[in-house]
């Protein structure tokens, strides 16, 4: 059995998700390749979210963020730039989640422009759901 890290769970699960997230932009939900990717995604996320604290997926200078830690790479980077246009802060993946969450969040991606989905997220999950959506607000500087 492969017993990788927490944080090697985590990258690995960020990097399918970010492939993901592109296929069902190119083929939609129901698209075979799709659906094999939500298979490896989803097994991965499970072993990523820890029982205490889940999983959080952030950006902050267009770097990736796991659990606070930044992530180097073009694909952190590109999947940094995703969450960004999309306004999305962070994603605080809960421990316990179902994998009709991940699928939610997959449809708002599928469904809505890039700039909405973050307002859509919070809108169809909610507050206490099992994906906590923190969305990027700007405050202009003083």
């Amino acid at each position: 059995m492969n017993d990788m890290s927490q944080v090697d769970s985590a990258r690995a699960f960020a990097r399918s998700l970010n492939i993901l997230l592109k296929y069902v932009r190119m083929y939609g939900l129901a698209h075979q390749r799709t659906r094999k990717q939500v298979d490896t995604a989803w097994s991965e996320l499970v072993k990523a979210a820890a029982p205490e604290t889940g999983l959080l997926l952030g950006t902050a200078d267009g770097k990736l963020l796991i659990d606070g830690m930044p992530m180097e790479g073009r694909s952190e980077r590109s999947f940094a730039t995703l969450l960004t246009t999309a306004n999305i802060g962070s994603l605080q993946f809960t421990y316990g989640i179902q994998r009709r969450d991940l699928e939610q969040l997959l449809n708002a991606f599928h469904s809505c422009k890039p700039s909405e989905v973050g307002a859509h997220l919070k809108a169809t999950i909610g507050d206490n759901g099992a994906i906590r959506v923190n969305e990027i607000h700007f405050v202009p500087e003083t």
